[in-house]
């Protein structure tokens, strides 16, 4: 369980998005955690990726990578790096 502490104009915005929505304020709270840490975990998995490149030789002259040659790079990453 989470409590967090949320301003009250913030509050009434996600009050008025649940009733958009037709959902309770915790569905719309979890959906929004949800895709926010998958936004943020995309985000330091390309950061990685962009850091391997340039410290590797691939980064001289032009390279095309595809999915697999990146989520293959970024398997072997460390992520604290």
């Amino acid at each position: 369980m989470l409590n967090i502490d949320i301003s009250k104009d913030l509050e009434g915005r996600l009050h008025k998005m649940a009733q958009k929505m037709h959902k309770d304020e915790s569905y719309v709270v979890k959906k929004a955690i949800r895709t926010f840490v998958a936004d943020m975990e995309d985000y330091y998995l390309g950061l990685m990726a962009l850091k391997e490149h340039k410290r590797s030789k691939k980064s001289e002259g032009s390279t095309i990578w595809t999915l697999e040659d990146l989520d293959r790079e970024i398997a072997t990453l460390d992520v604290e790096s």
